[in-house]
């Protein structure tokens, strides 16, 4: 496996690297996860600043792994606390700078989960934590 993922940061520049890019995420599939989330990391970094990254990046978040690279768990935290916010805007429940940059400070997508449930309910945004 650490082939594959040494295969795919050789061939970054590649004209079909999203091929390459496909095979490796699919055989992260088939190990456990805590290596397959370390060659996924490995890859990513390995990549560097290229078209390839941006693929292996969008690979990684827009498929459901049991990884996935610390950036695309960003999104994901990032995304859901958004949608918290725009769920209490939509309601009509104001929200404090307070409140707004606690929930985009959460990295934590359980408790991020908990206050979007929460954010359909709650009378005021403070309510939230509460």
């Amino acid at each position: 496996m650490v082939l594959a993922a040494f295969s795919a940061i050789t061939h970054g520049t590649s004209r079909r690297v999203n091929v390459i890019l496909d095979a490796l995420a699919a055989a992260l599939d088939t190990i456990d996860s805590d290596h397959a989330g370390f060659l996924a990391e490995f890859t990513e970094v390995g990549l560097g600043d290229t078209k390839a990254r941006r693929l292996w990046r969008e690979l990684m978040s827009t498929k459901t792994y049991r990884y996935q690279s610390e950036y695309a768990q960003q999104l994901r935290a990032e995304g859901e606390a958004r949608s918290v916010l725009k769920v209490l805007e939509q309601r009509g429940v104001q929200v404090p700078d307070a409140v707004r940059e606690r929930v985009m400070a959460c990295t934590d997508t359980d408790l991020l989960d908990e206050l979007l449930v929460r954010s359909l309910k709650v009378s005021s945004a403070e309510e939230l934590f509460g």
